[in-house]
């Protein structure tokens, strides 16, 4: 996985479950934004979402409320 560092995350996150994908997704979206607008390189990207993945606790049996606070905290994270 060592050439596809975002698909290690993904997997991982995965095992987690609960809302550490919602994180991942969250910081991944937030991250490629950066990318795109030439703020971040492109391993930056697996960077951010694992620094997210890392600060970010995953709840589990999430409802709605915790994804949404997840999504929001991880694009906080990696916007910044």
């Amino acid at each position: 996985y060592e050439a596809f560092p975002c698909l290690r995350l993904a997997l991982e996150a995965a095992r987690t479950g609960g809302t550490a994908t919602a994180v991942l997704n969250g910081a991944n979206e937030a991250a490629v934004g950066r990318f795109l607008a030439g703020e971040l390189s492109f391993p930056g990207i697996a960077g951010k979402v694992e620094e997210a993945l890392a600060a970010i606790p995953a709840v589990q049996s999430p409802g709605l409320e915790d994804i949404l606070a997840a999504d929001q905290a991880a694009r906080a994270l990696a916007g910044r």
